[in-house]
């Protein structure tokens, strides 16, 4: 089902991205719906031309600034990725346990 809601947008896709791949990070399903949205991952070219992938479509000072930005956010994007699979753990654990209780 279409729609041009932006909000429900983002939120088709970024249930199509937990329902395809399991486990994400929300903020990157929603990236992505957005992205695709956008149009980011629609890249014109020649017909002879090699496809070349959406970072190096852009120059090379900017292509540094993306990858220094990514190397300096690792640390914080990675402890903030394994706290909410600590929370998501652990919610499921607590809905098992109050399945186990009412089928007592």
């Amino acid at each position: 089902m279409a729609t041009n809601d932006e909000a429900e947008s983002t939120l088709g896709g970024s249930t199509g991205q937990l329902q395809r791949f399991g486990r994400i990070a929300l903020a990157s399903a929603a990236a992505v719906s957005t992205m695709k949205r956008n149009g980011y991952f629609r890249r014109t070219m020649k017909s002879d031309e090699k496809p070349i992938g959406i970072l190096h479509g852009n120059d090379e000072d900017f292509q540094r600034a993306i990858i220094l930005a990514g190397i300096r956010d690792a640390p914080m994007t990675r402890a903030r990725n394994n706290e909410d699979l600590r929370k998501q753990a652990e919610a499921r654990r607590l809905r098992e346990e109050m399945a186990k209780e009412k089928n007592i």
